[in-house]
């Protein structure tokens, strides 16, 4: 093993006896993801209710393969898509629907800019994984039986860039101790 450097890192709980050192790995869970809207990428609203985040980020593939590459596939990234799928419970307080709700929903059977929201997306326990762009935005219902809850699902649809931020969560939680 190099110096410095546990070879069992990453396989749960470890004794590194080379580095006398204890490597303590827990699982992180899927619920510490937060979601923001924002109409102007400034002021941004919590959408509340979630219990389902599934950001996807794709790069699209384009065969590059040659006679120089011995017989093994090569590719290129040309372009990449992404995408966020959340699922949430419609809430509302007495009577006022959750306002991030009510942005995503305004945005249903609209074109250009009235089509599109700001959103961002960050974990909640301070992992620096935080990502935002601008989508398209649709809204579909996905329980609908007398016993469900009034869950929705909200799929944002990349439009231009996404780009790795600072992870807002993070930024409070040292600023407030």
């Amino acid at each position: 093993p190099r110096p410095g450097r546990c070879p069992r890192a990453g396989q749960g709980t470890a004794r590194c006896e080379h580095l006398s050192l204890i490597h303590i790995f827990t699982n992180q869970l899927a619920r510490a993801y937060r979601v923001e809207v924002s109409t102007d990428n400034t002021n941004w609203v919590r959408f509340n209710g979630l219990n389902d985040t599934n950001p996807d980020i794709a790069p699209n593939l384009q065969d590059s393969t040659n006679y120089e590459s011995d017989g093994w596939a090569t590719f290129e990234v040309t372009l990449h898509a992404w995408k966020l799928v959340l699922k949430a419970n419609r809430q509302a307080n007495t009577g006022v629907e959750d306002p991030a709700f009510t942005m995503a929903r305004a945005c249903v059977g609209q074109f250009g800019d009235a089509a599109r929201l700001y959103v961002r997306w960050y974990r909640r326990d301070g992992i620096p994984e935080a990502w935002t762009g601008r989508a398209i935005v649709g809204v579909s219902k996905s329980k609908t039986g007398v016993a469900d809850l009034d869950e929705w699902t909200v799929t944002f649809t990349g439009s231009g860039a996404l780009s790795p931020i600072a992870n807002p969560y993070a930024c409070l939680l040292y600023t407030s101790r």
